[in-house]
């Protein structure tokens, strides 16, 4: 069964919920601050859509310039190192996918190989992080820093969580 962006959202809140303003994520030489743990985002129907971050970014002492207010709408609730692809081909009469077993990390394109996700462990919190992670190192500072500007990354929603 596919969440909904509710139970996404409520499963990211849930994850930090112990955690403390000032959480830090470090990743290499650099370290994420969050300012203001994850609040609910609301569309204008007012359901729960996703969930928005206060950020700033460090390397040592020094601040990299980047908007701090990141917004992740249906957010992830599985990180992709738990995403793993078995390997095999498509069976051109039914159009079926037919694995080998062969369990990889990374799709490769090769001719005549497709590959099936196979989605692991779910870890809300750890999702999350990558998530804002990536929209720092995508887009680290959209409008100027320091200005109201705010970074919002979107996660598709499969068709068949859309159905009523």
């Amino acid at each position: 069964m596919v969440a909904t962006a509710t139970e996404r959202t409520t499963a990211v809140l849930n994850a930090l919920a112990g955690k403390a303003q000032g959480y830090v994520s470090v990743r290499g030489p650099l370290r994420l601050i969050f300012d203001r743990l994850p609040t609910l985002v609301r569309n204008k129907a007012g359901e729960v859509v996703g969930v928005e971050v206060m950020v700033r970014l460090f390397r040592g002492v020094d601040e990299i310039p980047i908007d701090p207010h990141r917004v992740i709408i249906n957010p992830p609730t599985v990180p992709r190192v738990n995403l793993t692809y078995e390997e095999g081909v498509l069976d051109v009469a039914t159009g079926g996918f037919i694995g080998t077993g062969r369990i990889v990390a990374q799709k490769s394109a090769t001719k005549g190989r497709a590959y099936r996700r196979i989605v692991g462990a779910p870890d809300p919190e750890a999702a999350l992080i990558e998530a804002v992670w990536g929209s720092v190192d995508r887009v680290p500072n959209a409008k100027g820093w320091r200005t109201k500007g705010t970074v919002t990354t979107v996660y598709a929603t499969p068709p068949s969580a859309m159905a009523p």
